[in-house]
């Protein structure tokens, strides 16, 4: 792995608490229990890291506790992403509404 890859995924988005969060999730998805060594058969990468409050890469404010952070497989992280995009697209919605 390149050295800048290696600083952006260790500390920029994680603040070194990307490897930490793999081991103590017992190197799983927390949600189906893919392990990091079928993830790695399946998708050809590592295990990816969620912020739960999604205060993540695109946050202004990036929330890197180890609290906020979970093992998911590519599969669950896309899942979770997709549905917290519909609910925030929702609230707008209700926002619209209620400013007519």
């Amino acid at each position: 792995m390149p050295v800048a890859t290696a600083y952006w995924n260790h500390f920029k988005r994680f603040g070194y608490n990307r490897d930490i969060v793999i081991e103590r999730d017992r190197e799983k998805c927390i949600s189906c229990g893919m392990t990091r060594k079928e993830h790695l058969e399946k998708w050809n990468c590592d295990l990816t890291i969620d912020h739960i409050d999604g205060q993540g890469r695109y946050s202004s404010l990036q929330n890197h506790d180890l609290s906020n952070l979970q093992t998911l497989c590519l599969s669950c992280h896309g899942k979770k992403d997709i549905l917290r995009r519909e609910i925030v697209r929702n609230q707008y919605m209700q926002i619209g509404k209620e400013v007519r």
